[in-house]
């Protein structure tokens, strides 16, 4: 809609009939009220208002102070004078339920009215009902409510209410007809509007305009050079200002509108200099004439005032806007531009142009957050098919498939095609490749094996190579434990033309060396692993030692201990500080060797080369085992014991005290070896070995002849050890192993809990319940399986123990009990038997401290995880992302920003992407913003398959030109982001929620 010249109010509007009620005398303290009161009545209202002013001050009477209140209000309206509303609004307050309320709204809305606060007026005289003014009122009312009604662009019922004034006898007649004419022309029916100015020409207050809105019909008529001339013209006669400026308005649009935009370009200049308020139509026409002349911060200042209404006008800017910061090379601007101009569909032509710019600018600036430069070419190439640009799209679109980052939905896509042709078919095998890879770098190993499997498939149908998939289906296979189905794909790797040259060489010789070990074909792994070490810089490799211990152990498994031990002496010199583990084995072999005294040696160096070992237990209880060899009971039994104090949930310590009493019974040292015995009974009841010594301990009390000792001792004893099994305990017991063994799973269960049920203190009870856990958790019964994990669980020294622990430790985590999880983890800590179960265990206890908010713990925690090299790089992202966030939570900012920053640089995995949110946000919070976009930037470059975070990184973004005042580009991120995220979760609402605030600071 052009910009209009309104003819003011003033010209149009009387005096409003508004009258103070009648009063009665009441005395000479009331007589300046009752004075006013009368010059209110006869339109003296200066008089009145300095009469009601003067009597407010003295003393007023109680009665009239209301009335006077409103008066005085109303009078101060009269006299346009700028205390009105003020006045108004502390009389409406004073007096809400007044019987001059509804007037005293009617009042503040004129004066909302003529301060042109159109929305505050109209919300006034929605408080005043037409029937609390009088006949002579309403007409006013509703005139003053249609032109208000025009001026909130409710064109309905303004035309209605001018329609209804103008026929009627009223002294608005002629005003209401000319604003119908006006309408008529607002609404384009040039025709209509010429005929309902004619009227109007001999009309004084209405004719001064008229010559004006003639130049503005024939610009609407498309008949710019008769305007351009007609507008000359008056510009020489007219004086008022609002019209000149008008007329220069209407001189400079013809002029751009005929293509002479110099001319435009120079009226355009004047009309500015003239006027500090700019109708939409001509910001666009002078941003436009900024672009042609290479001026692109003013053009750009122009089309952002007008960019993104919704009309073919706001279309084009956000184009031209694109081309402004293309131009600039600001391509974010530049990108977001175009896709504000792609979306809607008033102007086809600007919409094919700024689609396929932001199709193209998405590709060439490698920009796909959500997978844009998919998107954008498949929505022009649907479109647009037949597009002089089509050929190129394609083109494109080839290429964005493979470089998005969402393979998934560009899989999508591709599956949409019917006939595929050949090209297009190799690309939907390295999509299924890459979606592969992706899920193997998140552990998602099994979905992983399903994409490669596919990737091979379709490879095969189409004579592709396969030799890479092969490489990663076999890493996916080994990462499942499947050995047979890793080795043979990596065997098909190795002997694919032209794979000793590709990059997975060497991976794929470790694989199958590994593979073929699990296998037993230790011959057969020596090969590879010997394959792998002799490759061109593989001591540098991270697997070098560990394919050196394999080595040692496939000689070992094989009786060739001389060559072991020489493996095991390689590995632990090319280990930095020495190699734990060959040691340890090293040591093995020369005791196979028979050469005690020398394994002896290499033992006791041990302690003093690896202060911190999981194997510090494995080497005490040799030493015993060597001395014992040896015939050096004392020293044997010394090495045992410090075994048992020091590492007393290894299951070697209930070894070593077996072997302490073993070693008294042989030097027939009997009471010694019944007190060692006792040790093992009291300090592991539910142990394998306490049932054992039990049993040893029976035969030692019966060649003494102490048979009534031993039996009192076993009746003291405050957890039974069952002495040994009757016949019908034992056949019960190996009825429902062989039950279990058939897999006649719930035949099985029904006969461990008869088991159960008839031998409470049977030689198997815990062995049952064993079988029982597990049998009821293969069935789902988690419930079912608890109570028998439970009894096993609390069994110390059972064989059984750590497992059932670290079972109900994750049931109850899965079911939200941290605080029962936590103490089955730390529990299970001391009893892991090797590297990998101490882990388990304690990440398992980080994993509850983070759940149940102890964050020093969780720091505590994580930083002694973090000092274990050796730890999995995906468990170690875990790790250092929970610490982070604790570090966060305890206002260590630095600390955390340590943290996030190493994991913000594995933004393709869950940690990774939100660590660069947050280390993004902390800047933001700490008011660093140009370190907070620099960080958003880079993710955005980098991208993620986690669209979550990279979408509170967009809002981020958002946030940041929120706060430095810059609501365009805040809006061009929001929206671009609502377009292009189609999750259902929280980010829809959070968008709205920025858009919302951005709306109200604009009003």
């Amino acid at each position: 809609m052009n910009r209009f010249l309104f003819i003011g109010l003033g010209l149009v509007l009387g005096l409003l009939d508004l009258a103070a009620q009648p009063t009665s005398p009441q005395g000479d303290k009331d007589r300046l009220f009752h004075t006013a009161t009368e010059q209110f009545q006869s339109g003296e209202y200066a008089g009145c208002f300095r009469a009601l002013e003067t009597w407010l001050t003295e003393s007023p009477s109680e009665a009239h102070l209301e009335e006077a209140h409103f008066m005085r209000a109303a009078a101060a309206w009269e006299l346009n004078r700028r205390e009105t509303s003020l006045l108004l609004i502390h009389f409406l307050k004073d007096w809400p339920a007044s019987p001059f309320a509804e007037k005293a709204y009617y009042l503040l809305g004129c004066a909302a009215l003529d301060a042109g606060q159109y929305e505050d007026a109209m919300g006034f005289f929605r408080r005043c009902p037409e029937s609390a003014l009088t006949p002579s009122e309403r007409v006013h009312f509703r005139f003053r409510y249609a032109y208000l009604a025009l001026q909130l662009g409710d064109t309905p019922t303004a035309r209605n209410l001018f329609s209804e004034l103008a026929t009627g006898e009223t002294r608005y007649a002629a005003s209401a007809g000319f604003f119908l004419a006006y309408l008529d022309y607002a609404a384009g029916m040039v025709n209509e509007a010429t005929k309902g100015f004619a009227p109007y020409a001999d009309n004084e207050q209405l004719n001064a305009a008229v010559p004006t809105f003639k130049v503005q019909l024939l610009y609407a008529g498309g008949k710019l050079q008769e305007a351009i001339n007609e507008a000359a013209n008056l510009l020489n006669t007219v004086q008022d200002n609002v019209q000149r400026i008008e007329l220069t308005r209407l001189v400079a649009a013809a002029l751009f509108d005929i293509s002479e935009f110099d001319k435009a370009r120079q009226v355009y200049i004047e009309y500015l200099s003239t006027t500090p308020e700019v109708h939409p139509t001509d910001l666009y026409r002078i941003g436009l004439l900024n672009y042609m002349a290479g001026e692109y911060e003013r053009a750009i200042t122009r089309l952002s005032q007008v960019a993104g209404t919704d009309d073919a006008m706001g279309q084009s800017a956000s184009y031209h806007l694109g081309l402004c910061y293309l131009k600039l090379k600001k391509y974010d601007q530049a990108r977001m531009g175009f896709e504000q101009a792609s979306l809607p569909t008033f102007d086809l032509p600007t919409r094919e142009k700024a689609l396929y710019n932001y199709a193209v600018l998405c590709y060439e600036t490698d920009y796909a957050a959500f997978n844009e430069q998919v998107n954008a070419f498949q929505r022009f190439l649907t479109a647009f098919p037949t597009s002089t640009f089509a050929d190129k799209a394609n083109a494109y679109l080839a290429e964005a498939l493979l470089s998005s980052r969402d393979y998934k939905a560009s899989l999508e896509v591709v599956e949409k095609v019917a006939k595929p042709d050949a090209n297009l078919l190799k690309t939907k095998t390295r999509l299924l490749f890459l979606l592969g890879v992706d899920h193997m770098n998140n552990r998602q190993f099994d979905q992983a094996g399903i994409y490669l499997n596919q990737a091979i498939d379709l490879a095969l149908k189409t004579n592709q190579s396969v030799t890479e998939l092969y490489y990663w289906r076999g890493e996916a296979y080994f990462q499942q434990q499947q050995y047979a189905l890793s080795q043979a794909d990596f065997k098909r790797f190795t002997e694919q033309p032209g794979a000793k040259q590709m990059k997975a060489w060497g991976s794929a010789l470790y694989g199958l060396g590994y593979s073929l070990f699990k296998n037993k074909a230790y011959n057969e792994a020596l090969i590879q692993f010997e394959a792998f070490t002799k490759q061109q810089g593989a001591a540098s490799d991270v697997r070098y030692v560990d394919a050196l211990n394999r080595m040692g152990d496939s000689y070992f498994m094989t009786k060739r201990y001389d060559r072991a031990g020489q493996q095991y002496q390689l590995a632990d010199k090319a280990t930095q500080g020495g190699n734990d583990y060959a040691v340890y084995q090293q040591a093995l072999t020369l005791g196979l060797r028979k050469e005690n005294q020398a394994k002896l040696t290499l033992l006791n160096q041990f302690e003093a080369r690896f202060p911190v070992s999981d194997y510090a237990d494995d080497i005490l209880f040799e030493i015993g085992k060597t001395h014992a060899t040896m015939q050096d009971k004392d020293q044997a039994i010394a090495a045992y014991e410090r075994l048992m104090d020091t590492y007393p949930g290894s299951p070697l310590s209930r070894k070593a005290g077996l072997q302490i009493a073993l070693l008294h019974v042989n030097s027939l040292a009997l009471e010694q070896a019944k007190a060692a015995y006792k040790v093992v009974i009291e300090a592991y009841p539910g142990s394998q070995e306490a049932q054992t010594a039990v049993s040893d301990l029976k035969q030692l009390h019966v060649s003494t002849n102490t048979v009534a000792e031993f039996i009192n001792y076993t009746r003291s004893l405050s957890v039974p050890v069952p002495l040994a099994a009757g016949e019908q305990d034992s056949l019960t017991y190996l009825a429902a192993e062989n039950l279990l063994m058939d897999g006649r799973n719930q035949e099985a269960i029904d006969a461990f809990e008869a088991y159960v049920g008839q031998f409470p203190n049977g030689l198997y009870l815990a062995d049952s319940h064993y079988h029982l856990a597990k049998l009821k958790q293969a069935k789902g019964d988690v419930v079912g399986a608890a109570p028998h994990l439970t009894y096993v669980a609390g069994r110390t020294g059972h064989r059984y123990q750590g497992e059932c622990l670290a079972i109900l430790a994750d049931i109850y985590f899965k079911q939200g009990r941290f605080e029962d999880a936590l103490a089955r983890y730390t529990l299970l800590v001391p009893l892991a038997t090797d590297k990998k179960q101490r882990l388990t265990a304690e990440t398992g206890q980080l994993r509850c401290q983070v759940k149940l908010s102890r964050d020093k713990d969780v720091i505590a925690s994580a930083t002694s995880l973090l000092g274990d090299q050796s730890m999995d790089k995906v468990l170690q992202t875990e790790v250092r992302y929970y610490r982070a966030k604790a570090y966060q939570n305890t206002g260590l900012a630095e600390s955390a920003r340590a943290d996030l920053q190493l994991l913000s640089k594995e933004v393709q995995t869950v940690y990774g992407a939100e660590a660069r949110f947050l280390l993004a946000e902390q800047y933001f919070k700490q008011k660093n913003l140009k370190e907070a976009e620099k960080v958003v930037n880079q993710f955005i470059q980098d991208g993620t398959p986690h669209a979550y975070w990279l979408a509170h990184a967009f809002l981020l973004l958002a946030d940041i030109h929120m706060e430095r005042k810059d609501d365009f580009q805040a809006k061009q991120y929001l929206l671009s982001l609502k377009e292009n995220y189609k999750a259902d979760d929280d980010i829809a609402g959070l968008i709205e929620a920025r858009l919302t605030k951005i709306a109200q600071r604009n009003k």
